[in-house]
């Protein structure tokens, strides 16, 4: 067997390899070689909106990921390898779930109309019989959470751009994009449907 606290980080291609080949004890020495890794990523990314457990997690779970496919012929350092691994697999992770979190969908009731989800504002059966409450959520799920907003305040509520952009503080720029993009995707579904 392989003395392994006898070597560094600096050659762990040997260890690696016992790994690959199922021997617990290198996994277990390499897992522990590299947890200060996996934890200094996993700090460098805490303020995000991710549990810091589950960042130390998906980041053991790339450090394992980059054990496995590991290939010392190709001649890279194994401590590169693996640091670029984790971090990449970590960022990855995390602009995914920041995607999903930011996909939510909007059933409170819309501005100005009482009692009335935004659904029940928009989709009114009696002008578009064709389309569905369904149809409708389907397509505002493609939209951020800012052109979302722009639906509710324009045109459900009847606000101006200039408006939304006061009460949001951004430039009245901003707030035609919001506007225009929400209308663009709404209008690429509703296309979808007609077809």
């Amino acid at each position: 067997m392989l003395n392994m606290e006898s070597k560094g980080k600096g050659d762990m291609t040997e260890c690696v390899r016992l790994a690959q080949a199922g021997d617990h004890a290198a996994l277990n020495f390499l897992c522990t070689s590299y947890s200060p890794l996996v934890h200094a990523i996993a700090t460098r990314y805490r303020g995000s909106r991710a549990d810091y457990e589950d960042l130390v997690q998906c980041g053991f779970e790339h450090l394992l990921t980059a054990i496995r496919v590991f290939d010392p012929s190709v001649g890279v350092y194994f401590g590169h390898f693996v640091k670029v691994r984790v971090r990449f697999g970590v960022a990855s992770w995390l602009r995914k779930e920041n995607a999903h979190k930011s996909r939510v969908q909007y059933e409170d009731p819309a501005p100005g109309v009482a009692g009335l989800s935004i659904w029940g504002a928009i989709a009114d059966p009696r002008s578009c019989e064709f389309y569905e409450i369904s149809e409708w959520q389907d397509s505002f799920a493609s939209l951020s959470p800012r052109e979302m907003l722009a639906i509710e305040k324009i045109v459900i509520a009847g606000l101006t751009t200039r408006e939304l952009a006061e009460q949001e503080g951004v430039s009245r720029e901003t707030a035609k994009t919001w506007h225009r993009r929400a209308i663009m995707k709404v209008r690429q579904s509703a296309s979808a449907w007609v077809r």
